[in-house]
């Protein structure tokens, strides 16, 4: 696979794209937040019964005399396309959440791997004495040891330490991710 997405987002692509993201939560001032346990108390209305649902708004429609009279029909109505509107929005906002998700995965990828190679030119430098490189080397270097505060740089560009256990997780072979240094020659060890 080629790590490498020739892409780019502009400053003002990017601020129109969260002001759209705002704007869609400002259209929904009805969102909610569930707890934990809101969420396993409640009945779920999901992908297994949406053809139910789907069918009784048919069938209401042709007769409204099938609700008992403390549920009103147009209130049924109107939670029903509500619930079908963000079950739609749903859809859409998922796949687009796992594509930036995926594209997020794929540039860190390749952005990582660039970065731990010019990390190894750093070592390299350090070995051959370049005036100026310990200070680099040893703040870089942090990355690499248990326990340590992670971070890359001030542009939020930081690695936690949930990260540095998914990356042991998948690339236990590469070094990546474990508190093997790079930029160290390989004794092998």
């Amino acid at each position: 696979m080629n790590k490498d997405l020739n892409a780019s987002l502009s400053d003002i692509d990017r601020l129109e794209i969260e002001a759209c993201l705002e704007r869609a939560q400002e259209l929904m001032p009805f969102l909610t937040n569930l707890t934990p346990d809101d969420r396993m108390q409640i009945l779920k209305l999901g992908e297994r019964s949406k053809t139910f649902a789907d069918k009784f708004a048919v069938y209401l429609k042709r007769h409204p005399e099938i609700l008992p009279g403390y549920i009103p029909a147009d209130r049924l109505q109107e939670e029903y396309k509500l619930w079908s509107d963000l079950y739609a929005l749903n859809q859409m906002t998922a796949e687009l959440a796992e594509a930036v998700n995926d594209t997020l995965m794929l540039v860190g990828s390749s952005l990582f791997d660039k970065l731990l190679t010019a990390y190894n030119n750093v070592g390299n430098a350090r070995r051959h004495n370049l005036p100026g490189v310990d200070s680099m080397h040893a703040d870089l270097q942090k990355r690499f040891l248990s326990g340590a505060p992670i971070s890359i740089d001030e542009e939020g560009l930081n690695i936690t330490d949930n990260e540095v256990e998914e990356n042991a997780d998948t690339n236990s072979d590469s070094g990546i991710g474990s508190d093997v240094d790079p930029s160290e020659p390989n004794t092998g060890s």
